[in-house]
């Protein structure tokens, strides 16, 4: 994605992310509203909404709904492709640990994913729920094929969820992330695979994301 470069790109549903370029736990920043280049700008690729060809069906997993990619000309979607963002209610953490609580008691833990985004000084926790858009329908794998990128309209914007493609994504593959990394939080990441050895009984929720890299629990955040 490019920096600082205004330029109208004809071809912006082409666009991919280098993933491995990208400087560790640092967010993009695409241009703010008040820059003058147009809709067009090549660094306004996550303004521009979804571009890909995506349906809402059974979870490959058995359970709840899932995203899938779809396209009548068969190609498959390269690494590094712009999905959708995670849209929702941004949330203290105060907010976040009561919608969690409710969601234990009242869903038995089946409701949306509260992406927990950790940047430097402050964490925000973004809900779907009640406010969301297809990307509430990723879910969780253990090795997944998309991956959490915070991006910021403007250097002073909110932090925005962008999600893309970690690996080719073949047609009618279920698109998911990893809700451990959602954040590129490589030290929640950790902490969560020593955690795996708790048992059952401490609240924990078993995975079923059925890959042979499946840790066996599901990924929650300790401070909601």
């Amino acid at each position: 994605m490019p920096s600082g470069n205004c330029d109208d790109h004809k071809d912006i549903d082409r666009q991919l992310l280098n993933l491995e370029a990208l400087p560790e736990r640092l967010p993009l920043v695409e241009c703010s509203p008040i820059c003058p280049c147009s809709g067009n700008c090549a660094n306004r690729l996550t303004q521009r909404g979804v571009l890909i060809s995506t349906t809402i069906r059974p979870s490959s997993s058995g359970v709840g709904l899932g995203l899938f990619y779809i396209s009548t000309t068969h190609d498959d979607l390269p690494q590094g492709c712009f999905v959708s963002l995670y849209a929702g209610e941004y949330l203290t953490t105060d907010q976040a640990r009561q919608r969690w609580s409710n969601q234990r008691v009242h869903e038995e833990g089946q409701g949306n994913h509260i992406l927990s985004l950790k940047l430097p000084g402050k964490t925000w926790h973004i809900d779907p729920r009640f406010k969301g858009n297809i990307g509430r329908f990723l879910n969780h794998s253990c090795d997944p094929n998309c991956v959490i990128q915070i991006v910021r309209w403007g250097i002073d914007s909110l932090p925005r969820a962008a999600i893309f493609t970690k690996r080719g994504v073949r047609v009618g593959e279920e698109l998911t992330f990893d809700y451990a990394n959602a954040s590129g939080s490589v030290d929640l990441a950790a902490q969560l695979d020593r955690q795996n050895v708790i048992e059952d009984g401490a609240g924990r929720t078993k995975c079923l994301c059925g890959s042979q890299k499946c840790r066996g629990w599901m990924p929650f955040d300790e401070t909601l």
